[in-house]
């Protein structure tokens, strides 16, 4: 988990981590160590994306967050950063879920459902990152 000075917690590394669990073929992992193991450290990378989502969470979205800047800077996004705090939310619980799932589910289903919570939350990046785009770098228009 990496601290921006700015924008609080970046948790890609967390992302790409999970990602790489999702993709590893599960016959490796059973003739090498064990599905045991790999569900193990699955489970504990997304235990570490949880913790790095929640700080995330916190620094955007808590009071004075850069949530709050966003919207005093540029009111008219107050809808997309209400559609960005629903979709933490969202993310949140899909987190708690895949924590609950894998403890005792087939390995093929704890891929699948790891692949797409690692799609959400790719898109959920990309959510914001357009939405800082927005507020601070695109020309909404002035001179040319």
């Amino acid at each position: 988990m990496a601290a921006t000075p700015q924008y609080g917690v970046d948790y890609l590394d967390n992302i790409d981590q999970l990602k790489q669990y999702a993709a590893s073929d599960i016959r490796e992992w059973r003739l090498v160590a064990g599905e045991e193991i790999w569900r193990s450290r699955l489970r504990q990378s997304v235990y570490a994306l949880r913790d790095a989502f929640y700080a995330h969470v916190a620094a955007t979205e808590g009071p004075g967050g850069l949530y709050r800047e966003l919207c005093d800077a540029a009111p008219r996004l107050e809808r997309r950063v209400a559609a960005l705090r629903r979709d933490s939310s969202h993310l949140a619980s899909a987190i708690d879920l895949l924590l609950m799932r894998s403890e005792h589910a087939r390995p093929e289903w704890v891929r699948r459902w790891s692949r797409e919570l690692v799609a959400e939350m790719d898109r959920h990046r990309e959510m914001g990152a357009e939405l800082l785009y927005e507020a601070y770098v695109q020309d909404l228009g002035g001179e040319t």
